[in-house]
């Protein structure tokens, strides 16, 4: 980096962050399948429970997927996991959004899940690397 850069991003860095923070809680927000949750509990004829399970499946990659990120992205670089973990995100919702079945929905939450909680590894890892101080 040039020293007129690093000039400057010390001034920026709360900007930076606070960027990225509300960046990725709109994410949360955007990906959030709650609001037409009624709907789709009338198109596929599910319970509540299956519905529970439904909305739920997308954070189960969190209990395992950490660490293994962390290792992924000491090992192949952050930025190139997050590259792919963004596909994995968007590959998974569009699953989701145009499966006809249950399971296919599952699936696609899943892999969505996949890529939000390992984007969640990297997110951590480039802020102290992008803002120093």
């Amino acid at each position: 980096m040039s020293d007129s850069f690093n000039d400057v991003l010390p001034r920026y860095r709360w900007v930076i962050l606070s960027t990225v923070m509300i960046i990725r809680f709109i994410s949360f927000i955007f990906y959030s399948i709650a609001p037409v949750l009624p709907l789709i509990m009338k198109e596929f004829q599910i319970i509540a429970v299956e519905a529970g399970i439904l909305t739920s499946i997308s954070m189960l990659p969190g209990l395992l997927l950490p660490i293994p990120a962390g290792i992924l992205a000491g090992r192949y670089g952050a930025k190139r996991l997050g590259i792919i973990a963004l596909f994995c995100e968007v590959f998974g919702r569009l699953i989701f959004a145009f499966s006809p079945r249950l399971a296919a929905m599952s699936i696609g939450l899943f892999i969505s899940g996949v890529g939000s909680q390992i984007l969640n590894v990297v997110m951590l890892l480039l802020i102290p690397v992008s803002i120093p101080g």
